[in-house]
């Protein structure tokens, strides 16, 4: 005959009790994280958001007036431009924590990374220069000039090329960074500020403030091949992860314009908090954070629906400038 052994209910709890942990372990392991970091420039410090949880998880001291943000794709480290400190802090994306602060210029704003955070390219607004940075020195290795008021900054990897927005020009300029020569300088609306890049690395697209448009650049031809018409006093842009639709911040408007990339119509026009200025898109393209200026907002967007699904409030002049979504 066959032992049959007799489990208590409650040994047979603590066994359910212990499978539900690993399960739920397991789904927490596999769920990947990033975090949105968000500039304050009037109250000097970062709100870190949990892109996942959708809530601050913590607000750390920064620089003399934080404006621009770059964090690369892959990497541990940040990068925030001091507007009024005249350098930039490194940010230790991990421990949420400044590790060091660089001098840079007499007004950086615009700052963009590599895709490992070797190099950064930071745009001085007054002395209309890129300097870059060695972040292995955390020393200035050499400085490009450019056109007058450079703001927006982006660099592909893939072509070696650095991509500024020089706003009292109206024009942007193509830079390869190997060599720092200006290979480019193409003329595109008026006062462009933002830029954004497709995920192949085709077509860039320059934001315009003073005409309220977009131009958009074909990179093969290094030509500006169309215009869209988008919101009152446009400051910033990102692209989905799939290439298909363009996310532009109106500021006059407090509205995203929603582009559809294949055709250049406006597809969704989006309310959002007052004064909408950085804008990034998390990895899989299901929710676009918006950052507000004047009411020190964060909104978050659901990209299926074209809906606010949050507002998270978050320091003075939220402005995050840049990339800002790690992950």
């Amino acid at each position: 005959m066959p032992v049959v052994i007799k489990r208590s209910k409650a040994v047979l709890v603590k066994i359910a009790f212990f499978i539900v942990s690993l399960t739920l372990l397991s789904a927490c392991s596999d769920t990947p994280h990033s975090y949105a970091f968000i500039t304050n420039q009037l109250s000097n410090n970062i709100t870190v958001i949990d892109t996942v949880s959708q809530n601050v998880v913590t607000t750390i001291d920064a620089g003399n007036r934080p404006a621009g943000i770059a964090i690369p794709k892959n990497g541990d480290l940040g990068f925030i431009s001091n507007s009024e400190g005249q350098d930039i802090s490194i940010l230790d994306t991990k421990n949420w924590q400044i590790t060091a602060q660089i001098k840079v210029g007499a007004g950086p704003v615009g700052i963009a990374t590599n895709s490992t955070g070797s190099l950064v390219y930071v745009a001085d607004w007054f002395q209309h220069k890129i300097a870059v940075i060695n972040t292995k020195t955390n020393s200035v290795e050499t400085t490009i000039a450019v056109g007058k008021s450079p703001a927006g900054l982006i660099v592909d990897d893939q072509k070696h090329r650095l991509y500024v927005a020089n706003r009292d020009d109206n024009s942007v300029m193509i830079v390869d960074t190997n060599t720092h020569d200006v290979l480019h300088t193409l003329n595109v609306g008026t006062a462009p500020f933002g830029l954004a890049l497709s995920p192949d690395g085709n077509t860039l697209y320059s934001v315009n403030v003073g005409s309220s448009t977009v131009s958009v650049i074909d990179i093969a031809q290094a030509k500006v091949t169309n215009t869209i018409d988008v919101g009152a006093w446009p400051y910033c842009a990102v692209v989905s992860p799939d290439g298909k639709s363009l996310y532009v911040t109106n500021q006059d408007d407090n509205t995203i314009s929603v582009v559809n990339t294949s055709n250049h119509a406006i597809t969704a026009t989006i309310d959002v908090g007052d004064s909408p200025e950085g804008i990034d898109i998390t990895a899989d393209g299901q929710f676009v954070y918006v950052v507000n200026w004047s009411d020190g907002s964060v909104s978050i967007i659901n990209t299926k629906t074209n809906l606010v699904v949050k507002t998270i409030k978050a320091g003075k002049g939220s402005r995050s400038f840049g990339r800002f979504i790690s992950g």
